[in-house]
């Protein structure tokens, strides 16, 4: 939040709006000793100000405590895969580095205007070809990603990466009427069902994981069509050696739980009935995670202002916001906190990432 010093004050307070820690708060400024800028006030749930500064790095923006994905080129095993990608004269490696041809074409975006972008909402594809089940095999769950769009409306496709397809096998069939539900067993491996490092053409990325428990495809007698319908934890959401504003974390935190969908397509002529999975058949899925509207999200239980500790007259400046959740996540929330100042006379707000409401 960019601020504007109309006239100096000795006073001037902040006032955020942000879900889970109350409508609105409001608290004083105060000096800092940090000279470059450091904590202004940390709020807690509990309601006292917190005047001691975190430690060194104790609230990175934005990033969380849950550990990344493997090293790249360290994946192992046949359900690993790595692409690479090429366009606009660019080549990207599984593990996000860029080469440019020398009459390469820039990016049509600015990184500036990337900044604070998250992602809403994801499509994913089991694979790129079609898949053939086998009797007492497995079945494919989210595969990877194929378009990201982001929070404003823009999006991006999957490009370089790697990451891991992941399956499970049928526990039982229960029939009621002309519904079959297909129960499959919890996936192994702790219950992974998505997990992938994607750096677009060198533009964008993304980085993941999902796990769920115990799922069901559920399908009409008949059809050829067949949608599972779960809810996934996200695991991990650990921000990729490109940093923002080129990586855009997930819009719900770590720690969430989302829903999402997969469409199976039987390929083969064949339908949808009851004992389908005791002979082979092929079949695409198709599907989308949203993390716009998680079904929970951890509890915030603090947030931190940080900014210069004086503002002189007509000067701008800018203050950061970042919330610390009670499962130890931290993520910056700047762009999404909605900001005002009091008096109105001593300061105006140059850039809200929100308008106040309220």
């Amino acid at each position: 939040m960019m601020l504007r010093c109309t006239r100096l004050a000795a006073s001037l307070s902040v006032v955020f709006s942000l879900v889970g820690l109350g409508s609105a708060a409001e608290q004083p400024t105060r000096a800092v000793l940090n000279p470059a800028g450091g904590t202004i006030r940390t709020i807690t749930e509990a309601g006292p100000v917190i005047d001691a500064a975190p430690a060194p790095g104790e609230l990175p923006p934005g990033r969380t405590s849950a550990p990344g994905l493997a090293a790249c080129g360290s994946l192992a095993g046949p359900l690993a895969w790595t692409r690479s990608s090429q366009a606009n004269g660019v080549t990207v490696d599984p593990c996000g580095r860029v080469e440019r041809d020398a009459d390469a074409r820039a990016p049509a975006r600015a990184a500036s205007t990337l900044a604070g972008l998250t992602i809403d909402r994801m499509t994913t594809k089991g694979a790129s070809y079609t898949v053939t089940y086998h009797p007492g095999g497995t079945i494919l769950l989210l595969g990877g990603a194929d378009t990201y769009t982001l929070s404003d409306g823009s999006s991006w496709g999957s490009g370089a990466g790697f990451g891991y397809l992941y399956s499970t096998s049928l526990d039982r069939v229960e029939v009621s009427g002309d519904t079959i539900r297909y129960v499959l067993f919890a996936p192994p491996d702790s219950g992974k069902i998505y997990q992938q490092a994607d750096y677009d053409s060198g533009d964008h990325s993304s980085q993941g994981t999902l796990a769920a428990g115990p799922l069901v495809i559920e399908a009409t007698a008949g059809s050829a069509t067949a949608i599972m319908r779960g809810n996934a934890l996200i695991v991990d959401n650990t921000m990729t050696g490109y940093g923002e504003p080129r990586f855009n974390y997930f819009s719900a935190i770590v720690g969430s739980v989302v829903p999402f969908q997969q469409t199976y397509t039987l390929v083969d002529g064949t339908t949808w009935q009851p004992d389908t999975f005791t002979r082979p058949f092929d079949y695409t899925n198709t599907g989308r995670v949203d993390f716009e509207r998680p079904v929970s999200v951890p509890r915030a239980v603090a947030l931190t202002i940080l900014g210069p500790p004086e503002v002189p007259e007509e000067a701008v400046v800018q203050l950061t916001a970042a919330v610390r959740y009670e499962n130890e996540v931290v993520r910056a929330v700047t762009d999404s906190a909605a900001w005002r100042v009091r008096p109105i006379a001593i300061a105006t707000i140059v850039s809200p990432p929100r308008q106040w409401r309220g």
